[in-house]
């Protein structure tokens, strides 16, 4: 994550302050020029409301990118059950540390850590709305040795989708940045965010305030 100073920076070399900081230069070099004891006055205004304006702006996005690392982590150190081992044991273990092969134990409430492939489940119904919009409540069968392949069975969970009720075991496929919300989704940054929040906003609208004062 970047420091509060290189945000700083950034913000201090957006091209808007840069035109405005020129402008009070100028504005500062005429006041020398100007019998007017408080003429440069107005360049010290244009400096200051560019700094603050740069240090508000550079402190939110510092802010939002620590509590998206702090929720992240959050996530990442959430737990879920698998079955391990040459006798299958079910054990508990972080998110972060599954690898593709792991058989995961999931029932009603769970939220799937991976994308998996259904191989044994019990009336399972899945909520992946977050990915798909609509399918709030949607039915998953794993093939049952080719009895139901006429019925087209859809085994696939997705990282993120929520178990609304049923049970089953599905083997692991893809886990982090390889499941198919990450790929389709590649803008899920901190970095790469472009919901602005309220306080960003009102410093967008202060910007440009400046901009029409200078």
């Amino acid at each position: 994550m970047k420091s509060y100073w290189s945000l700083l920076i950034e913000q201090l070399k957006d091209f808007n302050y840069m035109l405005l900081m020129i402008f009070a230069t100028i504005t500062l070099f005429a006041a020398f020029y100007d019998d007017s004891k408080y003429a440069f006055l107005e360049s010290f205004s244009i400096y200051f409301a560019v700094l603050l304006a740069s240090l508000a702006t550079a402190g939110c996005i510092y802010t939002k990118n620590s509590q998206f690392l702090s929720l992240k982590e959050e996530i990442q150190n959430e737990e879920c059950k698998v079955m391990r081992g040459p006798m299958a044991t079910t054990q508990n273990i972080l998110v972060k540390d599954l690898v593709v092969g792991d058989i995961v134990v999931l029932e009603a409430g769970d939220k799937v850590p991976a994308d998996c492939v259904l191989v044994k489940e019990m009336d399972m119904f899945v909520d992946q709305s977050f990915l798909y919009h609509g399918e709030t409540n949607m039915e998953k069968q794993c093939s049952n040795d080719g009895v139901n392949d006429d019925q087209n069975p859809d085994a696939i969970l997705y990282a993120g989708s929520s178990i609304m009720a049923g049970a089953g075991h599905a083997l692991v496929c893809c886990v982090g940045q390889r499941t198919i919300y990450q790929k389709e989704n590649p803008s899920f940054d901190m970095e790469e965010a472009t919901n602005m929040t309220p306080l960003e906003t009102k410093l967008s609208n202060l910007e440009k305030v400046i901009s029409r004062y200078a």
